[in-house]
């Protein structure tokens, strides 16, 4: 989180942190995910890069196959309103409306953020989610509440919906 905010991002909203058992690859640790809600300059192209200059600082390789260990993992889920399909990047994010990882802690920040290609709001796509995968509340956002005591303004920015991207980052045990 610290590097997204150094490369320039302004924090707006960060979930709790939530563990949740492995997808595809089943014998590895479990994981602990969690959603930002950023605003940044930059556009999603720019943003991606940045993301994957942070994953290589910090230790991510691409695993021997798809679903795999690996140290982090960072995907912009939402840009607004927006639609974007490159070789890159897809947003929203291809699998957001199929995996309870990201659809939890979503819901936790911005509930009635509608996908733009689906019309139906988070809590919506949360509670109609055919994941049946085990996501179990960790811990909370540390950062959320450093936030909230050092922000002098009204709470009410942090509960706004964003217009930024929202990021979900992934860690191995």
């Amino acid at each position: 989180m610290n590097a997204l905010l150094e490369s320039g991002c302004r924090l707006l909203r960060v979930s709790s942190v939530y563990e949740t058992e492995p997808v595809g690859v089943r014998e590895q640790s479990w994981f602990l995910n969690a959603v930002l809600a950023i605003r940044t300059g930059a556009t999603p192209e720019e943003l991606y890069k940045r993301i994957k200059t942070i994953e290589a600082r910090l230790g991510r390789s691409q695993p021997p196959e798809r679903w795999g260990p690996r140290e982090i993992d960072i995907d912009v889920l939402l840009w607004g309103e927006r639609h974007l399909e490159t070789e890159q990047l897809t947003i929203p994010h291809r699998s957001l409306a199929e995996r309870n990882f990201v659809l939890i802690p979503l819901a936790e920040i911005a509930p009635e953020r509608k996908h733009p290609l689906l019309n139906r709001t988070i809590r919506q796509l949360c509670a109609q989610s055919p994941d049946r995968a085990i996501v179990r509340f960790a811990y909370p956002s540390t950062a959320l509440a450093r936030l909230r005591s050092e922000k002098d303004g009204p709470e009410d920015e942090l509960r706004s919906t964003p217009d930024g991207a929202i990021s979900s980052k992934t860690c191995g045990l």
